[in-house]
């Protein structure tokens, strides 16, 4: 997963959560087993929230600064047979 965001006035009211379990859904339907994402610290909570697991620290450098994030893992749930 990469770059997901959420508008800061949409933030607080239900949509990231919204957005990252439709992502899961499609995922799933597509054949992934497992997502995977580098969470900033200030999203960490979030994917905690909804289930990703820490699974590493890591330092990024972005021009002269180094930032930290998370990689988070989450593994899904297999698709229901129709």
């Amino acid at each position: 997963m990469d770059l997901l965001y959420v508008h800061p006035v949409a933030a607080g009211q239900g949509v990231g959560s919204m957005l990252i379990d439709a992502l899961e859904k499609l995922a799933g339907a597509r054949g992934a087993d497992k997502l995977t994402v580098d969470a900033s610290d200030s999203a960490r909570g979030f994917f905690e929230k909804h289930g990703y697991v820490a699974q590493q620290r890591n330092s990024v450098s972005v021009g002269d600064e180094w930032l930290a994030n998370t990689t988070m893992s989450k593994q899904l749930a297999k698709p229901e047979a129709s």
